[in-house]
């Protein structure tokens, strides 16, 4: 699924060169799962990504995101 998704966001481009963010493509994440999900748990997730992931890692372009801005990310 999560494969699919960021296929779906890396071909998504303007001019050759993909607009596709981890911001994008954890709001896309979010959208597939959440019927799945209970309310509280999704609250959870929208609240993780807002106050941790999204400040540090929304704005990165999938095709640059590497283990080591993950880990610079989790080092904060």
């Amino acid at each position: 699924m999560l494969d699919t998704l960021i296929s779906k966001h890396e071909t998504a481009s303007v001019g050759g060169s993909t607009t596709a963010t981890f911001g994008r493509l954890l709001t896309a994440w979010l959208d597939h799962v959440e019927p799945d999900l209970a309310y509280q748990t999704v609250s959870g997730y929208k609240r993780l990504i807002n106050k941790h992931i999204e400040p540090s890692l929304g704005a990165i372009k999938l095709r640059k995101l590497d283990w080591r801005r993950l880990n610079r990310s989790t080092e904060r």
